[in-house]
């Protein structure tokens, strides 16, 4: 199914510095499914049955994010908001014996990229955080972890290769790590 996906970005100088201001819309993306079932009956004999069924794949979504640049240190700041209510659960999907219902999420991120200088090489180093709600409510009798709210930390960093005889151009090496804290439910 096509996504329509909408995109602004806005760069302001400041005198030698930049602010960017970001809008983003994902649209909701639905995805049929065909259900396919044989049952092998007594006496040889087995019957087929189909049907067809609506799974949700991703709600809608928008995305405003602002980032300023001063002095080669870049901050970058977004909220991300995932409408997860209008979201129906298929039956044929999850069995589940009490009501539920989804919850619109806000994510939030936020980084920062700043230059270290060592000897003759630059280098950059990035920090950032993210934080994931659940949307979906507490559960009885089953339990997703992919649901549980997540606390992200990340670090990175790059450097670049200068040319030199076998290297006929600069190369930039990119190093990052991620870890997730998932809060139990």
């Amino acid at each position: 199914e096509p996504v329509p996906v909408l995109a602004l970005l806005y760069r302001q100088p400041i005198s030698k510095d930049d602010l960017f201001f970001t809008l983003i819309y994902r649209g909701r993306v639905d995805s049929v499914s065909q259900l396919k079932t044989r049952i092998d009956l007594p006496l040889g004999f087995s019957t087929g049955a189909e049907s067809t069924a609506r799974i949700l794949l991703s709600p809608h979504r928008f995305l405003f994010a602002v980032g300023f640049r001063r002095k080669g240190v870049q901050f970058a700041l977004d909220a991300e908001y995932h409408r997860w209510s209008d979201a129906q659960l298929n039956p044929a999907v999850a069995l589940i014996n009490h009501s539920f219902q989804f919850s619109d999420i806000v994510i939030l991120r936020s980084g920062v990229d700043f230059p270290l200088k060592l000897n003759r090489t630059e280098l950059r180093v990035r920090f950032g955080y993210a934080h994931i709600p659940p949307y979906t409510p507490d559960q009885n009798s089953w339990s997703n972890y992919l649901d549980n709210r997540k606390h992200i930390f990340s670090l990175g960093g790059s450097f670049s290769l200068p040319a030199w005889k076998y290297l006929y151009t600069a190369t930039l090496i990119d190093i990052s790590l991620q870890w997730q804290h998932w809060v139990q439910r």
